[in-house]
């Protein structure tokens, strides 16, 4: 979706997909994909937004982490912008772990935070996010209501087999959204 978007609006587009399946139907559809896991990002660039979306929780320690939003920073153009959407752990609890075996590296907003604050991005934007509930409040408010209701066994009642899918579905992400300075050499 947010390559077809970018293309509606007329710019360039590269990405990297792990799913070669989904490789192959952006490839149809006339992307610059190459396939593969991040880190490293494709060659080409630099680039004036990176879009990272439940990529970063998939890296394999801190480390890895670290040297992602690295590349990412040196990869970016002055005022580039790098969005980060991942799992946040202090709402998924251990389902952070269990809802998807690949996942790795405990994302949180406030840890995300401190990297990007020690690779001299500015923060323009932070939320949590949950379906359609945005901000700080409501996207808690949802994860603790799914927890209560998966416990109870209602959402087996309601969706049997899916009811674990549906309850990581309504667990939130955040979302950041940093710039990189307009002349990095002088920071």
């Amino acid at each position: 979706d947010f390559a077809r978007l970018w293309k509606k609006q007329g710019y360039d587009y590269t990405g990297l997909e792990a799913n070669n399946t989904m490789a192959d139907r952006l490839r149809q559809e006339g992307f610059t994909i190459r396939e593969g896991f991040a880190p490293p990002l494709p060659d080409n660039g630099p680039y004036d937004v990176i879009f990272m979306n439940q990529v970063y929780e998939h890296m394999a320690d801190r480390s890895m982490a670290l040297n992602l939003i690295e590349e990412c920073y040196h990869k970016l153009t002055p005022d580039g912008i790098l969005i980060i959407a991942s799992p946040e752990i202090r709402a998924w609890g251990v389902d952070f772990f269990a809802g998807d075996y690949t996942h790795n590296w405990p994302t949180s907003l406030y840890n995300t935070e401190q990297i990007i604050f020690d690779y001299d991005f500015s923060v323009r934007h932070k939320t949590l996010s949950s379906l359609m509930f945005r901000g700080f409040i409501l996207p808690y408010l949802v994860s603790y209501a799914t927890h209560f209701v998966y416990a109870i066994g209602l959402l087996g009642l309601l969706f049997g087999k899916k009811a674990y899918k549906i309850k990581t579905i309504l667990l939130p992400s955040f979302v950041i959204i940093c710039q990189k300075p307009s002349d990095p050499a002088s920071s």
